[in-house]
């Protein structure tokens, strides 16, 4: 009687090759395919949006031939807000390419918190003396009144805050104070933070880098950098309010600071700007424009913004 026999040590191994063979040369070429696919897809996507934009530029034209959009692949230096209505994304690029980098806009917190404090400010003296974790143009600022700026990192605020090392520490808003905790050490959250009505978070790239990538891809990057900056603040606004109510449970108390005290930062803020302003051209070509426009918007707010929620915020009904 015959018996079967299965496949030898050898034959297996010679099988095992030859699948090994096939795949080494069938899964680099799939992994090409696919990424060629996306990258048409992408060029596509990237092409219609270029010809909407196209199609819209010379409809409005029509209604105001002033304006002049430029085309999705010509935005190289300046976003098509700014190519329009302003200069304010122009002249970051400026600024930061006397330092041989490139920055797009790709985050922005809102209006954040003033921090927190061991103690309560009732008038400006109550800033003499107050060891306050703030840096930057804020702590510059508030020196002029007497506070004495220090710079800590974000995890060792929690021990300095409650060994008395620091009196009041700023960080950004509840979602990101609670998980630092600080309401435990440190229990009235004032609010607003003057000095950073907008924080603005930038991606800094290579200028060489960036003008090396296909205008398509170039594109697509500040599309992208576009679509994070509004996303940012879109969670902000979701996750703040949540995370304040959780806050104010767990103890903390809130203070808006008096408006003596707002009017004392804010003439010290302007001596400051002024005295900046001389010294610096660079900070005199930003500031003079910024400063316009500014005063544009508050004075447009105050006929639509500023109503509405101001009604909202104290509505019955």
């Amino acid at each position: 009687m015959r018996r079967n026999k299965g496949f030898t040590l050898i034959e297996l191994m010679i099988v095992i090759a030859i699948i090994a063979i096939i795949a080494a040369i069938a899964i680099p070429n799939l992994i090409q395919a696919r990424k060629s696919g996306n990258e048409a897809a992408a060029i596509g996507a990237m092409k219609t949006i270029a010809t909407s934009q196209a199609i819209f530029r010379e409809g409005d034209k029509e209604r105001d031939g002033n304006y002049d959009y430029g085309m999705l692949s010509e935005l190289s230096n300046y976003n098509i807000v700014d190519a329009v209505l302003g200069s304010g994304t122009k002249q970051g690029y400026e600024f930061f390419s006397n330092y041989g980098v490139q920055h797009l806009p790709v985050g922005n917190t809102g209006a954040q918190m003033a921090g927190w404090y061991r103690k309560e400010i009732k008038t400006v003296e109550d800033l003499k003396g107050l060891k306050f974790r703030v840096g930057g143009l804020a702590g510059m600022v508030l020196s002029k009144l007497g506070v004495v700026p220090q710079q800590l990192a974000a995890g060792d605020l929690y021990p300095a805050l409650e060994k008395g090392v620091l009196d009041a520490a700023e960080f950004v808003g509840p979602a990101d104070d609670e998980h630092l905790g600080l309401h435990k050490v440190a229990k009235f959250y004032y609010y607003p933070g003057w000095w950073e009505g907008a924080a603005t978070l930038s991606l800094f790239i290579n200028p060489k880098a960036m003008a090396a990538l296909p205008p398509d891809y170039a594109a697509a990057l500040r599309v992208a950098a576009a679509e994070a900056n509004q996303w940012s603040t879109a969670k902000y606004d979701v996750t703040n309010p949540q995370a304040l109510r959780r806050l104010v449970a767990g103890g903390a108390q809130l203070r808006r600071f008096p408006t003596s005290v707002l009017n004392q930062c804010s003439k010290a803020a302007t001596e400051l700007y002024a005295e900046l302003s001389e010294k610096s051209p660079a900070f005199k070509k930003i500031y003079t424009p910024w400063s316009k426009f500014r005063d544009e918007q508050v004075m447009w707010s105050q006929f639509c913004e500023m109503p509405f929620d101001n009604y909202m915020a104290t509505r019955k009904a």
